[in-house]
């Protein structure tokens, strides 16, 4: 197999990880095993913020698809590497689709604080509170550091594979 159709296949591989998890999750849902079991926790976990990152990890993964057509295995590792930063910033798609009005709000203070003029954001919202807003930028946070950590995993499980493969001469590579 050649490596760069190794890489692409690599990225379904979020999408077996999802589905492994909630087979074993499923039967568990409403049991108290479910509830007192850290394993199953994580794994309910990581099988219903598929809701979220579903969507937004398909997006990316097409559009790395179709990009690394006529791409070399260098680039295509480059972007590989970068593919959870990538999915940490989709994530604040669904975070400002959650609250728009205080999305709304903190995008305008910051641009007021910017130029110095906060003193106008009761004009515009009259119970504005920096703290309001400020929890989207956690929940921001949160969500895109939990990308990177999982991204990284799954980069670090695929990397380890395709270092494995090489090592028995299962892939080709480019000269």
């Amino acid at each position: 197999m050649q490596r760069k159709t190794f890489l692409r296949l690599c990225l379904l591989l979020p999408y077996l990880a999802l589905g492994v998890s909630a087979l074993i999750t499923i039967p568990f849902v409403d049991s108290l095993s479910f509830y007192d079991n850290l394993f199953l926790a994580v794994l309910g976990i990581f099988t219903v913020s598929a809701i979220v990152w579903g969507p937004l990890y398909t997006w990316m993964a097409i559009v790395l698809w179709i990009w690394s057509i006529g791409r070399s295995e260098r680039e295509i590792r480059r972007a590989y590497y970068l593919s959870p930063f990538i999915l940490a910033g989709a994530m604040g798609v669904p975070t400002i689709a959650f609250s728009a009005n205080d999305s709304a709000a903190l995008f305008l203070w910051n641009i007021l604080h910017r130029f110095r003029l906060e003193y106008l954001m009761p004009n515009f919202f009259p119970y504005f509170s920096v703290e309001t807003p400020l929890i989207i930028l956690v929940a921001l946070l949160m969500m895109g550091g939990l990308s990177v950590m999982i991204g990284y995993v799954f980069v670090g499980i695929v990397f380890l594979i395709e270092r494995a493969l090489l090592k028995r001469n299962y892939l080709i590579t480019d000269i």
